[in-house]
């Protein structure tokens, strides 16, 4: 059976109604846990069998089953000021020591992230990317602003043309990542954003990349 992996409120409707899901990846099996009664929440998080918010207005804590949504208790209440919440429990050292972060921190120089198949990988802060080891954080290259700036590997830089054109040029293929989709009344530019299809063409560049006005029959004139 899969694992519930991620679970959030939603914010649907003009009265602002809100509710939980849980659901499996990537998105099957959506089960709505709480859609009642909830007037401010404010933070989520699940600690072993149950999932835990807070609400700013009630000014309580309270959880269910994270499967089921079942078990509805109020934790605490009158608790002025609640902004987040987090969950945290004490680990078994052997458990700890099977961790694959557990030692050096899993090699990386900053964040360790253990997979689902008992090995780890490296990540970074938002500020920083990662090197071409996988394993340390460096400073992103500085890319002129007609230039994509590619997340990791050998190739800092590529051509904004290149951005969202079908192949990736970045070693770890992000120049192909989050591509925006163009409706059948746009036009999508070389380097992947879209504009009004009307101004393909019109003697004014609109495109980051100024692919608008490439390969045009008519000559314009600026005074």
């Amino acid at each position: 059976m899969p694992r519930i992996v991620k679970c959030c409120h939603l914010t649907i409707g003009p009265k602002l109604m809100q509710s939980y899901i849980s659901c499996f990846l990537p998105g099957a099996n959506r089960i709505v846990l709480q859609d009642s009664n909830i007037l401010q929440p404010m933070g989520l998080t699940v600690l072993r069998d149950h999932l835990y918010w807070i609400d700013r207005q009630q000014q309580m804590i309270e959880r269910v089953d994270k499967l089921t949504g079942e078990g509805r208790t109020r934790i605490q209440g009158r608790i002025s000021y609640l902004t987040s919440i987090h969950a945290a429990e004490e680990i078994d050292p052997q458990e700890f020591a099977s961790h694959p972060c557990s030692r050096d921190n899993g090699g990386c120089s900053h964040i360790c992230i253990a997979k689902g198949d008992g090995t780890s990988t490296c990540s970074c802060p938002m500020h920083l990317v990662l090197l071409q080891d996988l394993l340390h954080c460096g400073e992103p290259p500085t890319c002129s602003t007609e230039q994509f700036t590619c997340s990791t590997g050998e190739i800092g830089c590529i051509p904004m043309a290149w951005r969202c054109d079908g192949f990736p040029e970045c070693d770890d293929g992000s120049d192909e990542e989050n591509c925006p989709i163009c409706s059948a009344f746009q036009l999508q530019c070389d380097e992947g954003s879209c504009i009004d299809a009307q101004k393909r063409c019109d003697g004014v560049p609109d495109c980051p990349d100024k692919s608008d006005e490439h390969e045009c029959n008519s000559t314009f004139t600026h005074y």
